[in-house]
């Protein structure tokens, strides 16, 4: 077995840290796609430290209160996230789910959990989706590069 180089395994850093920038710039444009969502509707985006681990919050009264984190894909918790809900009523969402072994390298939007874990009215439905997500995506992304 080969050893890598110094370069290699520098590249091989360099790759992983970048990769990690995105991810965690994806995560951050979710969230403000949700907030622009669930806002209107009496969610809290919790951006910041507001609360613990928790992206979204409803509170209607005491009795009806929804702590929610948001994930951008099924593998990307780390530990200290998850031993943050322990014990919790924090809910954990992940926008795409495990691909199938038919097709390992497309992800399975998971869209229809977060309706069901809002309890999501017809109108909010039809706003929560990939399609509606990636447009949010394109959207902005043309609205900043036009700003510059």
């Amino acid at each position: 077995m080969s050893k890598a180089s110094d370069k290699d395994k520098k590249n091989f850093l360099l790759g992983h840290f970048l990769y990690m920038s995105a991810e965690n710039s994806n995560g951050g444009i979710l969230e403000e796609y949700l907030a622009s969502i669930l806002e209107p509707r009496n969610w809290i985006w919790c951006s910041g430290e507001s609360y613990t681990a928790v992206d979204f919050c409803y509170i209607k009264d005491k009795d009806n209160v929804k702590l929610l984190q948001i994930k951008n894909k099924y593998n990307t918790e780390n530990s200290s996230s998850s031993k943050i809900r322990t014990g919790t009523k924090i809910i954990k969402w992940y926008r795409l789910g495990k691909p199938k072994a038919s097709n390992k390298f497309e992800p399975i939007p998971n869209w229809d959990e977060l309706i069901e874990l809002i309890n999501a009215n017809d109108e909010l439905r039809q706003l929560l989706n990939e399609k509606s997500y990636q447009n949010f995506i394109e959207r902005n992304s043309i609205l900043t590069l036009k700003n510059k």
